[in-house]
């Protein structure tokens, strides 16, 4: 099949096409074919899998950040993400750690971090982001793990970073009237935040002027790179939600 009908699809979400890999499965039903396509714009980016079926038009089967082929019926995959989140460890090579005065707060931690990474935090090299074009929850897990000394966790995906913030009672959802403080998480998560949507979600931290810093798929690299409302607009039909952590 063409790539024609891929870039299509993805135009409609304001993507580009970035790359179109075949897969083979085999199953009860014989050898089934996918598309595993990766597609992004200057600032985020993802995955879609589709399946492709002679004379059908290719049947989208899931999206995300980073798609966990394992979870996909393809046994001889890895989980996605567990390769990364150990590289939270290594060590930025001219990167030194960010400073934080006695008695920070976690709050302040996790916003002197976001700007402390900003033109330094480099995803173009990291273990399966595919050169930095899946890495926005990867960025932030770093971010989080030099602030509060642990990742947010979700792997690559903002569907689970959501999942797991959710369930962290030292992450609190701020209400959709609040205004964000300085080291605030923002997400806007594949699948959506209080309804189903489609889309591939994003997610950055924000200070208390709305600016956002996030990693920017384009570039590999962790950027200030969208305002609140940039963001709004952006990630509408997914959901825009705040996470303050708890000290």
């Amino acid at each position: 099949m063409s790539n024609g009908y891929f870039e299509r699809w993805a135009e409609q979400q304001g993507l580009q096409v970035f790359s179109v890999e075949t897969l083979v499965r085999g199953d009860v039903a014989g050898e089934q074919t996918y598309a595993l396509v990766t597609v992004g714009d200057a600032q985020s980016g993802g995955e879609a899998l589709f399946r492709l079926q002679e004379g059908k038009q290719p049947e989208l089967v899931a999206e995300d950040n980073a798609i966990d082929l394992s979870l996909n019926g393809f046994p001889n995959s890895s989980g996605v993400g567990d390769h990364s989140i150990r590289t939270l460890d290594r060590e930025f090579a001219g990167i030194a750690a960010p400073h934080f005065p006695e008695g920070s707060t976690s709050r302040q931690r996790l916003h002197i971090a976001s700007l402390h990474y900003v033109g330094k935090l480099s995803s173009r090299e990291v273990p399966e982001t595919k050169n930095g074009r899946r890495a926005c929850a990867w960025a932030v897990n770093v971010v989080a793990k030099a602030a509060l000394g642990r990742p947010v966790g979700g792997g690559l995906s903002t569907e689970k970073m959501y999942q797991v913030l959710l369930q962290d009672a030292t992450w609190k959802r701020v209400a959709k009237d609040g205004a964000p403080n300085d080291g605030d998480l923002i997400i806007s998560p594949t699948g959506g935040a209080d309804k189903p949507a489609r889309g591939i979600g994003h997610v950055g931290i924000i200070d208390s002027g709305g600016a956002i810093r996030s990693n920017s798929s384009g570039q590999g690299i962790w950027l200030q790179n969208y305002s609140l409302e940039e963001w709004a607009h952006r990630y509408r039909e997914l959901g825009v939600v705040l996470f303050r952590h708890d000290d």
